[in-house]
């Protein structure tokens, strides 16, 4: 992708395959915690606390191991968005959905969280995430263009 591509992009999964993860890691969790701030509504109590783990790592005041282990805390809020109340066969729920994507970011695993990320915003939020993911990027291929 050219930085010209970037800029006229449409399509945030091709954003999001382009770009190197690796070297984008942290700008990846703040582009997916921007979106879960904004599902917050949706998030039992556990994934809250798991998020707010996320957020001191991005902010340099939690290690590694200690989003890893608010896996735990992120599993628990999964499980409990899980809890039917009722009895029709039903899909992933927006509850659930929205705690897995705080899972999917305590793995650490930043390009598959962006991904659940930009694709719940898009069907839970309603939200355009193309702009949100280009304010948390910029644009990775801007030094292309000399």
């Amino acid at each position: 992708m050219t930085s010209d591509e970037w800029e006229s992009s449409c399509s945030v999964l091709e954003m999001l395959e382009a770009i190197p993860a690796s070297r984008f890691h942290y700008q990846l969790l703040s582009f997916t915690v921007s979106i879960c701030q904004r599902m917050s509504h949706l998030l039992p109590r556990e994934s809250l606390a798991a998020l707010t783990v996320v957020e001191h790592y991005l902010a340099g005041q939690a290690t590694e191991a200690e989003v890893q282990a608010a896996n735990t805390m992120a599993a628990d809020g999964c499980r409990k968005a899980r809890i039917k109340v009722t009895f029709k066969p039903v899909r992933i729920h927006s509850r659930e959905r929205a705690a897995m994507i705080i899972q999917t970011a305590t793995t650490l695993d930043a390009w598959q969280a962006a991904k659940n990320a930009a694709l719940a915003c898009v069907d839970l939020l309603e939200v355009d995430p193309v702009k949100l993911l280009r304010n948390s990027l910029g644009n990775p291929f801007a030094d292309d263009k000399k």
